[in-house]
């Protein structure tokens, strides 16, 4: 998914159609605008939003928590994908939050770094942004999650904006591929 062989294959794709790279870029980001943007119908809920500090077995976690100002709401975690938290992932929260949730959009890096870590996705891509989450995501493990998303879930369950009584969901996934070779 995130390595040379894929941006070759993308390459090949777009040069099929017609497309550069720039082009492509510059859909794909009038693309997340309009998909990032308040729908026009005017029942978005206002939003109230906070970086916050999670204490978890293995240390402080920072994350970013977003929820309609009124009313007690189902929770969400949401896992970001190797680029971490970042203002996209911020996005997505929001989003998430309009629609009726509240959203803590978690830090998976937090073992080694305050969030962002990158400010981008296009970072992962560069040496220098595969150097430096290496040794975060090896951080990273299937053990060390569950301990996560429990200290996550303590913690919706202690927020006005969060009803205990409603399930609480989770998005997001870790890739088997990322993880660091043995």
């Amino acid at each position: 998914m995130c390595d040379e062989t894929t941006l070759a294959a993308e390459e090949a794709a777009l040069a099929k159609r017609g497309i550069s790279r720039r082009q492509f870029a510059a859909m794909g980001a009038a693309m997340a605008i309009a998909a990032c943007a308040e729908p026009g119908n005017g029942n978005t809920p206002t939003l109230r939003e906070s970086t916050v500090r999670i204490t978890t077995p293995d240390g402080y976690a920072d994350a970013f928590f977003v929820h309609p100002a009124r009313g007690r709401h189902p929770g969400v975690i949401l896992w970001p994908d190797v680029g971490g938290l970042r203002d996209a992932m911020k996005a997505m929260g929001r989003r998430l939050a309009g629609a009726g949730y509240a959203v803590l959009v978690v830090n998976q890096y937090y073992r080694g770094a305050m969030a962002p870590v990158l400010e981008s996705f296009a970072q992962w891509r560069t040496p220098e942004g595969q150097a430096k989450l290496r040794p975060l995501i090896a951080q990273v493990t299937p053990e060390g999650t569950m301990r996560d998303a429990a200290a996550y879930v303590a913690f919706l369950d202690m927020q006005r904006a969060v009803d205990p009584r409603r399930k609480i969901g989770s998005l997001g996934r870790v890739d088997k591929r990322l993880q660091p070779e043995s």
